[in-house]
C-alpha cells in the first residue's frame, strides 16, 4: 500500500499556524515544515518535538525536495 504522507503534506494548510502551507512545491522557504525544522516558526515547538534537530544534510535534503517540485517518490 501506497503511503500518504505526500497527500498530508503538499499544498494542505497547517492546522497549528493558518494560514501557512506546510510544503509549497518549489518553495522550501515559504514551507512551514521547514519552517518547523529549522526552529523559525512563531507557534509550538522545533520538529522532531523531543529529540534533537535534524542535521544539516538532512535538512538540506528535505528543502532541495520541496525546491524541486516535492515529487510525490
Amino acid at each position: 500500500a501506497s503511503g500518504s504522507s505526500h497527500g498530508n503534506l503538499v499544498g494542505v494548510t497547517s492546522s497549528g499556524e493558518s494560514p501557512k502551507i506546510l510544503v509549497v512545491a518549489g518553495d522550501a522557504v515559504n514551507s512551514y515544515l521547514v519552517m518547523k525544522l529549522e526552529g523559525t516558526q512563531t507557534v509550538g515547538v522545533r520538529m522532531p518535538q523531543g529529540l534533537g534537530a535534524l542535521d544539516n544534510i538532512d535538512l538540506t535534503n528535505i528543502k532541495n525536495w520541496i525546491d524541486n517540485g516535492a515529487a510525490n517518490n
